[in-house]
């Protein structure tokens, strides 16, 4: 399928997909979007914790792992990231996202180090950071019971990939996160949430980034 670069409203760039009118971050700002959905609202939300194993879903770009692994090195987190991608971008869309260049992370160098890691295998990219790119289908991947502390929910949208937005997906992501686990994600689309409910999650409506009025936060109970 055919994608172009383009570039959003904070100069960071993303891929857009013109047969399905997708992209792959938020036109308004890949960067900004990126950081408010799943570091302000995710990643931070653990901190103090100096320990977190993520799932992504939906490694795409390499923008989420790459502001992920800025943000471990800042905090002293140790991450062990585990990022699933059925479609891996080109070496030349790698190239031309140029995200090394973006001035506000300050460890943006590894951003190319982290698409040459092979997939299937556990890489240590800094003493804070590993990282597993695993080339599968959602629908047909085990994950471990509750293993992760925290979900970065970025596939595309329901509207293009719905079987990816069930009920049943959820009570996937529900499992594979260990209890007071936390799932987060840009969409914040009624039933979608409805299928978190059902899938276990009590559910948060927090603001959104630029151009997008809310976001969800979805929390494992712990209990007793």
């Amino acid at each position: 399928m055919d994608r172009k670069i383009i570039v959003t409203e904070d100069k960071s760039k993303t891929l857009l997909i013109p047969a399905l009118n997708e992209t792959y971050h938020s036109i308004h700002g890949a960067l900004n979007e990126s950081m408010h959905v799943f570091i302000h609202t995710g990643f931070n939300y653990l901190l103090p914790r100096k320990e977190l194993k993520i799932f992504e879903m939906g490694f795409g770009t390499g923008l989420n792992a790459l502001v992920t692994l800025n943000e471990a090195i800042q905090s002293n987190t140790s991450v062990e990231y585990h990022s699933l991608e059925k479609y891996p971008i080109t070496l030349n869309e790698i190239n031309a996202l140029n995200f090394e260049s973006l001035e506000h992370l300050e460890n943006a160098v590894y951003f190319k180090e982290l698409h040459k890691c092979n997939w299937g295998n556990l890489h240590t990219i800094t003493p804070f950071f590993k990282i597993l790119k695993i080339h599968e289908d959602l629908l047909s991947n085990n994950l471990a019971d509750a293993f992760y502390d925290l979900v970065y929910f970025d596939a595309f949208g329901p509207g293009t990939q719905a079987d990816l937005w069930t009920a049943s997906v959820m009570r996937k992501m529900y499992e594979t996160l260990k209890p007071g686990g936390v799932l987060v994600t840009y969409c914040a689309q009624g039933q979608f949430k409805r299928n978190l409910k059902e899938a276990g999650f009590a559910i948060e409506n927090l603001p959104g980034p630029a151009g997008k009025r809310e976001i969800t936060r979805a929390i494992k109970p712990v209990y007793r």
